[in-house]
């Protein structure tokens, strides 16, 4: 390389580091301005929450009485799914002490196993009977409405997802040829009512 080449050379990659850092300023500056005040991903989370909370509010008339009743409701979710959650932490804390001792006793860590399983089945029937609570609120009008836009959103959702219906099972998501992309996960669409 000549003396002149190397020049060019030294200019354009100077150039280049500059614009980089420029530009790597510019977005952290965009990003410091858009969170401004707020907690990191606290108040997207809540705008979003309340925002689908008017919407749905507004779209199946649910009146104030109603709205008490479901924010009654999902306190006491709120509350049945931390204790569950901390039940289940604790037994997972048990388990990895038991599994660490070589010489753990075999009935014990059968014993955990079983209560976890129960602990489980339990959560899921809570999750069940509350379901059937939160439906008793609404009217037989504001049900079949729900029903109606909860289908609805199904569809749309397996037809963004590239499948018949939402829910079918796990499957490869392919593109590209038909070659997989990768594994995904069933999702059962919930609009919150």
């Amino acid at each position: 390389m000549t003396g002149l080449a190397k020049r060019r050379f030294g200019v354009w990659l100077a150039a280049a580091v500059l614009a980089a850092a420029a530009w790597a300023a510019a977005a952290q500056a965009q990003q410091g301005q858009s969170q401004q005040g707020r907690a990191p991903q606290e108040k997207p989370k809540a705008e979003a929450r309340s925002l689908r909370r008017e919407m749905a509010r507004d779209l199946f008339n649910i009146t104030p009485e109603q709205e008490k009743k479901l924010q009654e409701l999902r306190e006491a979710g709120r509350k049945d799914r931390q204790a569950f959650h901390d039940e289940m932490l604790k037994m997972r804390g048990e388990m990895r002490e038991l599994m660490k001792d070589s010489q753990a006793n075999a009935a014990k860590i059968d014993k955990l196993i079983d209560s976890r399983a129960r602990l489980r089945a339990e959560q899921e029937k809570r999750a069940f009977r509350s379901r059937e609570e939160w439906r008793k609120v609404f009217t037989p009008e504001q049900l079949q409405k729900i029903d109606k836009y909860r289908g609805l959103f199904r569809e749309r959702f397996a037809a963004r997802q590239g499948r018949g219906t939402a829910g079918e099972g796990r499957g490869w998501r392919t593109g590209n040829g038909g070659r997989a992309r990768g594994w995904r996960r069933p999702y059962d669409a919930w609009i919150w009512y």
